[in-house]
């Protein structure tokens, strides 16, 4: 049974985000960051409650979805010995502001290097794709502004269409396919319910692609509010896509949508 979002009440145990949750600004991430924060929210916490653990080594992907994962992973006091890499300088920012109980925890950030491109907070150009080339991490978070499957109009033949988008197309894609290409343990695609069915830009990672170097792969999305006006589209849009990824018969991606409390909900 589908939550509703004004069920999500967070408990004393919870982190408390809120007071980080806006960003100054008109950027594509500073505008992307003041909506659906609670479904992001859920997001963050199923991946980092369900999937990260002590002592792993994580990339952490530039956008508004990551930056919320990152939120919770730098203010879960219980997590230790991380080695964290990141292009994304929310996430950066954050980290800096709790040096002190990072360096207790064992925690450990670097910066990829690059460009720095305000339109998305982060780091981006050859500089950090080469950074990216050299480092394996046991988990990848990527962020995406779109994530598709099966065109239902006139695109099923065009692989191009099917993967997962960024939102612009010159220096930045280098650096998004990098890190796709990177072998992984763990790659997790991070968007919540109103990325899923579309494409944007451009493609930097095909199904095929998001399904190499890779055990596996985890598309983590979120579920639609009850009081969303498009709350049926959006609803259908994440059954066919569901569907159409089973159907590729790819045996390491899974594509999972979690409820406000942060576990798997589905239809």
């Amino acid at each position: 049974m589908q939550s509703s979002s004004e069920d999500y009440n967070m408990s004393e145990k919870d982190i408390d985000l809120t007071n980080n949750s806006k960003t100054d600004g008109v950027g594509y991430t500073a505008l992307q960051q003041n909506h659906r924060l609670k479904e992001k929210d859920a997001i963050a916490k199923y991946v980092v409650n369900e999937i990260i653990q002590d002592g792993m080594s994580i990339f952490l992907d530039a956008g508004s979805t990551v930056h919320r994962v990152g939120l919770r992973l730098i203010n879960n006091s219980s997590i230790r010995g991380l080695t964290i890499i990141t292009n994304n300088m929310l996430i950066f920012n954050e980290f800096t502001k709790r040096n002190v109980e990072m360096t207790k925890q064992g925690n450990v950030l670097a910066l990829t290097g690059g460009v720095y491109n305000q339109n998305h907070e982060a780091l981006f150009g050859q500089a950090a794709a080469q950074v990216l080339k050299s480092f394996y991490p046991l988990v990848a978070i990527i962020g995406t502004s779109g994530f598709m499957v099966e065109d239902s109009n006139d695109n099923q033949q065009n692989d191009q269409k099917k993967g997962a988008f960024h939102h612009d197309i010159v220096s930045e894609i280098v650096s998004k396919q990098a890190i796709a290409a990177t072998r992984t343990t763990h790659r997790i695609i991070v968007c919540d319910y109103s990325k899923i069915g579309i494409w944007d830009a451009s493609c930097f990672a095909t199904i095929s692609e998001i399904a190499e170097k890779t055990d596996q792969c985890t598309i983590v999305t979120s579920i639609v509010p009850e009081d969303e006006e498009d709350n049926k589209r959006y609803n259908k849009r994440f059954r066919d896509t569901h569907k159409a990824l089973l159907n590729l018969n790819y045996s390491n991606i899974r594509m999972i949508r979690v409820g406000y409390d942060g576990k798997p909900n589905p239809l």
